[in-house]
This record gives structure tokens, C-alpha cells and sequence, in this order.
């Protein structure tokens, strides 16, 4: 009996270097070995949940980390419950981890910047906002930070800081699309179109075959009246995403231009908001 601790504590250290080494696989093997010999535990459960995180099993890290706040609570486990709530689509239940986080650490910068990530999730963008400022202020902002700070600026239609953080998020990460695509969308709702298409373009060099920005040159096409254009640009969003939100949206429009051109035109058409511009964001 000795042993056991000893071995469990060996097979805890093996999963460390796993996950360092991002095999996520053979560190849920070591850490799952861990717990079988000692169920008490605390770092296996934190490493195996960060190890489900990575490999997308976000329930099995809703469970590790429950596992380990009652071995150890602290801001980081509730704060981490509470990502993988947010990425099950349950933000009620983030919140709620996050609240518990903030309550125990009232300056843990994730806690904050993941509660506003959920309050946007339920359209709710002046808490949002709140969240954003507190994550950003701390430090250490990432570009995902300010992109879901420009969608709480663009909800409240404060377009001006909307793109500024826009911007930022493109400066930090110029790599990612998503950028491009929340730029494009809040360069269309202020009126901006030229540049808004020139978004919509950059974003679909850096991640061809995306839906969002050829669904919105459809209505940027429309209101600079170049109707074959946005019959293509929606044609192509209706081919990319057959069962989605956007691909009906699209042929709905489709359908409209069709009726019109046998009729009197009517003004061109609005997306609708809360547009999925981010991340799997």
C-alpha cells in the first residue's frame, strides 16, 4: 500500500510531460492511471481536464475540474469550469463558475474575460463591455479579448471603438480571419462599404470558403447596386452552409431579388445582428 501514492504521484509527473509536450491522448492515459491508484489526487484531475479541453471533450473537463473543486477550490478551477461550460453552449452556467472564480480572486483577468464572453452570448453587451474593460485593463489582453469587445461596441452601436478594437485584434493576431470578418461587419453598419468588402476580401484570402463574408457582400453588393454580384456572393454563402442560419438568410434573399426584378424595387435589405463573425469564437 505504500507504493500507491508514490506510483500515482509518478504516472501525475508521466501526464505533465505529456500535456507539456501536447500529446493529450497518452496524458489523460497517465493522469486516468494517477487516479486509479489515488483518487485524491487534485493535480491529476486539474491535468486531465486541461488535456480534455484540448482534445474537445468538454464535458469530461466539466467533470475533472467538479472533481478537483472539491479536492481544492480555487479562482482557476471555477474559471476553467466555467470555459468549458461556455464552449458545451451552456453561458448561464459559465457565468455562474466565473462569479465563484471572481469571488475567490477578484483580479483573475480569464474569469472576467470569459464572463463577458458569455454575457455576449446572451446578447447582453453593456455587461459584456463591463467585463471586457475589467480583462484588458488587468493585462495580457489577447485578440480574442478585443474582438468580442468590438462585438459589445458594435451591439451598442459604438462603431468608432468598435473598429479601434477591431484593429487591435487584426494588429495582434493578423493571421486570423475573424478579425477581418467582425471588421467587415462593423465597417457595413456604419456605412462604410468600400471597406467593408475590402475586409470580407482579405479575410476570405487568409480562410477561403467561409461563410460569413460572402453572405455579407451580398448585402454590400445590394446597396451598391451590383445585383449579379450579390445573386453570386449569396449563391455562394447558400453552397457553403446548407442547413445554417446564414445559408437560409441567403436564399430568402435570393428569392427576394428574384421577385423583385419583376417588380418595383424595394430598399435593400438589413442582416440581422448577431451575426457568428467570431470564434468558433
Amino acid at each position: 500500500m505504500a507504493q500507491e501514492p508514490k506510483s500515482a504521484v509518478l504516472h501525475t509527473l508521466c501526464g505533465a510531460i505529456y500535456l507539456g509536450q501536447k500529446d493529450f491522448p497518452k496524458a489523460i492515459v497517465s493522469y486516468t492511471q494517477a487516479l486509479q491508484l489515488d483518487p485524491r489526487v487534485a493535480e491529476a484531475y486539474d491535468g486531465r481536464a486541461a488535456a480534455f479541453f484540448e482534445t474537445g471533450k468538454f464535458q469530461r473537463t466539466v467533470d475533472d475540474n467538479t472533481k478537483l473543486l472539491a479536492l481544492k477550490p480555487s479562482a482557476r478551477a471555477w474559471s476553467n469550469r466555467g470555459t468549458a461550460h461556455f464552449r458545451l453552449n451552456k453561458p448561464q452556467l459559465a457565468i455562474d463558475d466565473f462569479n465563484k472564480s471572481l469571488r475567490l480572486d477578484a483580479k483573475h483577468r480569464s474569469a472576467y474575460a470569459g464572463r463577458g464572453y458569455a454575457h455576449m452570448k446572451l446578447n447582453q453587451p453593456a455587461p459584456a463591455l463591463r467585463d471586457l474593460d475589467r480583462a484588458i485593463r488587468i493585462g495580457a489582453a489577447e485578440a480574442v479579448d478585443y474582438r468580442y469587445r468590438a462585438r459589445a461596441y458594435g451591439a451598442l452601436r459604438q462603431y468608432d471603438q468598435a473598429l479601434a478594437d477591431a484593429g487591435k485584434a487584426i494588429s495582434l493576431d493578423p493571421g486570423e480571419a475573424a478579425g477581418y470578418r467582425l471588421r467587415a461587419r462593423t465597417y457595413f453598419d456604419r456605412g462604410n462599404l468600400d471597406e467593408a468588402a475590402a475586409d470580407c476580401a482579405r479575410a476570405l484570402e487568409l480562410k477561403p470558403n467561409t461563410i460569413q463574408p460572402y453572405w455579407l457582400r451580398g448585402y454590400i453588393y445590394e446597396k451598391q447596386k451590383r445585383t449579379e454580384d450579390a445573386v453570386a456572393a449569396w449563391e455562394r454563402a447558400a453552397q457553403l452552409d446548407p442547413d445554417g442560419a446564414m445559408g437560409k438568410d441567403a436564399r430568402q434573399n435570393l428569392r427576394r431579388l428574384q421577385t423583385a426584378s419583376a417588380n418595383p424595387a424595394p430598399p435593400p435589405a438589413q442582416p440581422a445582428t448577431g451575426d457568428p463573425t467570431t470564434e468558433g469564437e
